[in-house]
């Protein structure tokens, strides 16, 4: 078996070592988006800094650390308001935009992956929505 930028199973699945940030390895049967599929929010805010996202007040993650996607459950609990009793402002656009653009790993919009997955799962054959609709992550989506 030969390694090409990775492992190798025996099953003949490949891991990109380092390719994603914390634990979340990439195989190549995984949908990868080369681009975005809406234009990303201001996460600055632009003149009012009352409306600068939450998550930018941190340090800037580093291949080692990234508290978006290595301490998921207390990241999900800043952006939700539930340490300081502020939520983010862009919460819902930052939803809006990770429904958008697929984004299956790390906090986006307060929500962890799997609520996002169960959220992707319950508006897959609906209209298409303008913007997705936020649920907390402590409500149970209805199964369907």
């Amino acid at each position: 078996m030969r390694e090409r930028n990775g492992l190798r199973h025996r099953d003949g699945r490949e891991e990109l070592d380092g390719a994603l940030p914390g634990n979340f390895r990439h195989h190549p049967g995984d949908l990868v988006a080369l681009y975005s599929r809406c234009s990303a929010p201001d996460w600055t805010g632009g003149d009012d800094s009352e409306y600068e996202a939450k998550c930018r007040k941190f340090q800037t993650p580093s291949r080692d650390a990234d508290p978006w996607f290595d301490e998921m459950r207390e990241a999900a609990a800043i952006c939700n308001g539930d340490t300081d009793g502020i939520i983010c402002p862009m919460r819902q656009r930052c939803l809006n935009w990770a429904m958008k653009n697929c984004e299956r790993y790390g906090v986006w919009g307060g929500m962890l992956p799997n609520d996002r997955a169960k959220l992707r799962k319950q508006y897959r054959n609906a209209k298409k929505p303008e913007m997705w609709p936020w649920q907390p992550p402590s409500e149970r989506l209805p199964e369907s």
